[in-house]
């Protein structure tokens, strides 16, 4: 009889426990048998389907599958029929002495390559949004110092056509840039482009931590001023 205590500590003990109830009530049905490969279907409250192999007929160790939920290779079915195969006195576990977890399925190159487009183009999407951020940002910056030295000079504020104080300026010219216009500045208009810029600059969205904070700072600026 082929020895199976090698096999044992593969197997946590309320499995093995558990198997070895099934195989002595008969729940074992070995569907085929060889030297290099075992198909079985054991009965109970949670059937389960088995398959056991190994790559080479003399070799030490094989792989073991069941259809059972959660199972990885250490269930009580494989045990149960690991069991069978003993009392039976099998060849395939013959010179058997490590079960090992099945080897994962390489994923089709087909589905590697999708995925790989999928990726490339998302990166290509978020470079385009960060450059067009980016440009945003230094035109805010160059339109806000051209505002303070027109001011400086006695001439008006530039792109908008009343005064404000400094602050609230650059906070203008900063929604301005990214597609809101607000002059003049009303809350609504107001509430719904810190709304919609929220979905462009929020760091979950694609944007980062200081286009945010600089968002929600113009908001508030604007906001205090309307108050």
């Amino acid at each position: 009889m082929p020895l199976i205590d090698d096999l044992e500590n593969s197997f946590a003990s309320a499995e093995r426990r558990k198997g070895r109830e099934l195989e002595s009530k008969g729940q074992v049905i070995l569907s085929s048998a060889s030297d290099s490969e075992v198909q079985a279907f054991v009965k109970g409250s949670r059937s389960g389907r088995v398959r056991l192999y190994a790559d080479d007929i003399t070799s030490s160790e094989f792989f073991a599958k069941c259809s059972c939920s959660g199972a990885s290779g250490r269930c009580r079915h494989i045990w149960a029929v690991v069991l069978k195969l003993s009392t039976q006195g099998a060849d395939f576990l013959i010179h058997r002495r490590e079960l090992r977890s099945p080897p994962q399925a390489a994923e089709p190159a087909a589905q590697v390559a999708a995925k790989a487009n999928v990726s490339s183009e998302y990166k290509e999407r978020l470079n385009e949004q960060l450059k067009l951020r980016r440009k945003a940002h230094y035109k805010a910056q160059k339109l806000k110092k051209q505002s303070v030295r027109n001011q400086a000079k006695g001439g008006s504020a530039q792109p908008h056509t009343k005064l404000y104080p400094e602050a609230v300026q650059a906070a203008l010219v900063y929604f301005e840039v990214n597609g809101f216009k607000l002059d003049p500045p009303e809350l609504t208009q107001l509430l719904l482009a810190k709304r919609q810029l929220s979905r462009v600059f929020h760091p979950d969205r694609g944007g980062t931590h200081e286009e945010a904070l600089q968002l929600s700072e113009c908001f508030n600026i604007v906001r205090d001023y309307l108050s």
